[in-house]
């Protein structure tokens, strides 16, 4: 980190990354495509530490209201005690500001990255337990039960005004976050659509050998796992019906 603290580094060629870090630049390309890989990889290890410090004090063991305030005051103390970092966060999502001016607004809002993707399941439990304990994602935190007097969540999601969150899930993967929801609603529909069906969506993660994934699959109940692809995967399906693609890590 001590190579990238500043914001002097954003604008410096790679040859002087180097030299700072006492290293030569091709040894960094050899495991960096660019100095923005280089900066995104900073930032995912960050990002882990981070997410990590967020849960300092239990805070999923806490009422919503207390856990909330110990979670911001936990980024607060993070960010204290590292105040270098507030400068790569920055830059991460707003890499391109220091290189040309914006033509127009999209271009000046849309300089983000995506903070997790979100799936409704039936059984929040269940689809943690199949999470952590089949496919080694890490709990980061568990909000509770959701539930107003008003049209808050039909106002906040656009859902049925009666709507209740049963419970939640924020978890991570190789320092990717997912969230997993549990809904129950008046109108609430639960149809299983095809793959190819519009609005379909489905998780792809990655692993270090693909047979044995596809063999420790096989072996796992209520997972239904699909052919090999010659194209490097393979799908599996969950027990309700999500689907999840598996792929080989590249190096």
């Amino acid at each position: 980190m001590g190579a990238s603290a500043g914001g002097a580094f954003i604008g410096a060629p790679m040859s002087a990354v180097a030299q700072r870090a006492g290293v030569s630049a091709g040894i960094i390309y050899h495991y960096f495509a660019s100095k923005e890989d280089l900066i995104h990889t900073l930032y995912n290890e960050v990002e882990t530490d981070f997410n990590h410090a967020l849960l300092a004090g239990r805070p999923h063991t806490l009422p919503l209201a207390e856990a909330f305030q110990q979670i911001w005051l936990n980024a607060y103390q993070f960010y204290r005690t590292h105040p270098h970092l507030a400068w790569l966060a920055r830059f991460v999502y707003f890499q391109i500001k220091n290189k040309e001016e914006f033509s127009d607004m999209k271009n000046t809002i849309f300089q983000g990255t995506i903070e997790h993707s979100g799936f409704v399941v039936p059984n929040i439990e269940v689809a943690v337990e199949f999470f952590t304990n089949i496919l080694g994602f890490e709990v980061l935190f568990r909000p509770g039960r959701m539930q107003f007097e008003d049209d808050s969540l039909k106002r906040y999601f656009g859902v049925h005004e009666n709507s209740v969150v049963e419970g939640a899930a924020f978890l991570q993967y190789g320092g990717r976050k997912i969230e997993l929801v549990q809904w129950s609603t008046p109108d609430q529909q639960n149809v299983h659509l095809k793959p190819s069906d519009i609005g379909v969506a489905h998780l792809a993660i990655t692993v270090i050998d693909l047979e044995e994934a596809l063999k420790y699959f096989a072996e796992q109940s209520d997972v239904k796992v699909r052919e090999l692809s010659p194209l490097g995967f393979f799908y599996i399906t969950t027990s309700w019906g999500m689907e999840i693609q598996i792929m080989k890590q590249k190096f």
